[in-house]
């Protein structure tokens, strides 16, 4: 008899400790951590359930999460810039691929890759080619 090994499915509370941990460094982040800093401290606890509905809509289809991320991350124009994406994607990359089953992870990377380039679009007009790098995230044209 063959045994197959079926990773652990993935619970909302394995995306909530992602999302601490990923922000956690975000906000320590010399590039990101200013853009992300009033996201900080007594905002963080509903930012932090925000982004945890948005990332279980995304991976367990809970359809929990409402609202309009391109105008949010319009919003933070011209202070957000297209390095921002790069940085955070490799960040994200980072933090999915120690957290969660290689799957999950794999799903939640590809889906920020498309998402990123998506807000890219929005902010400056311009779809970008992401390149994987190494561990990093860059922009072709960076």
């Amino acid at each position: 008899m063959m045994h197959v090994y079926e990773a652990p499915p993935v619970t909302r509370d394995d995306l909530a400790r992602l999302v601490d941990r990923f922000y956690a460094e975000v906000f320590a982040d010399p590039a990101l951590g200013p853009l992300f800093a009033p996201l900080a401290g007594a905002r963080w606890p509903a930012h932090r359930e925000r982004m945890t509905e948005f990332w279980s809509t995304v991976l367990l289809h809970t359809r929990s999460f409402r609202g309009n991320v391109m105008r949010k991350h319009q919003a933070l124009l011209p202070m957000l810039q297209p390095a921002h994406f790069a940085r955070w994607l490799t960040l994200w990359r980072r933090h999915t691929a120690a957290e969660l089953p290689g799957a999950a992870a794999d799903e939640l990377f590809a889906t920020a890759c498309g998402i990123a380039r998506n807000l890219h679009l929005g902010c400056y007009g311009t779809l970008p080619a992401l390149v994987l790098d190494g561990p990093d995230v860059r922009l072709a044209d960076a």
